[in-house]
């Protein structure tokens, strides 16, 4: 799996660089393996992890301005463009980490929805009670590879002040 970007923000082209280099770092595998089971899933944390690590897909992010301006949502992914991640441009005033970890949450969403057989969602937008679904646990888990600090769900929201779409 990689990620690209053409367009023009130096935070997206920072956060897609590092995104990469956790895609090839096995222990980021590693630790989505070692998980004990996630929640809303079909499949194990090795089918996901095997999944993303030996995915050839190249997910494309682009950048959209949400017609809200006070809109809390950070990113979107769309089943009719499986490939492609949709940015927030109003909010990406935050972290490199966050960016990362919002990136690789719907990287996680663009495997699941390319497997025919196996579903590791997490229902609606609402994140309350999702800490355990595959798309925020190892978005958390890119946001601690990343920033170096200990990630809870808590941690990671109060660094984005936001929900996470």
């Amino acid at each position: 799996m990689k990620v690209q970007f053409s367009g023009n923000n130096a935070n997206v082209d920072n956060a897609v660089e590092r995104t990469n280099e956790l895609l090839q770092d096995p222990a980021f595998f590693d630790a989505i393996r070692a998980h004990p089971k996630f929640d809303r899933s079909t499949a194990t944390p090795v089918q996901i992890a095997d999944l993303m690590q030996q995915s050839a897909t190249v997910v494309e992010v682009k950048l959209y301005k949400s017609k809200w301006p006070l809109s809390k949502a950070l990113a979107y992914e769309d089943h009719n463009y499986p490939n492609t991640v949709f940015l927030n441009s109003r909010r990406l005033d935050r972290s490199l980490a966050s960016i990362c970890a919002t990136i690789v949450h719907e990287c996680v969403h663009a495997v699941d929805a390319l497997d025919k057989d196996l579903r590791f969602g997490h229902g609606g937008n609402d994140p309350n009670g999702k800490e355990n679904t595959a798309p925020y646990w190892i978005g958390d888990l890119a946001y601690e590879m990343i920033s170096g600090k200990p990630a809870t769900f808590a941690q990671v929201f109060a660094d984005m002040d936001s929900e996470w779409a």
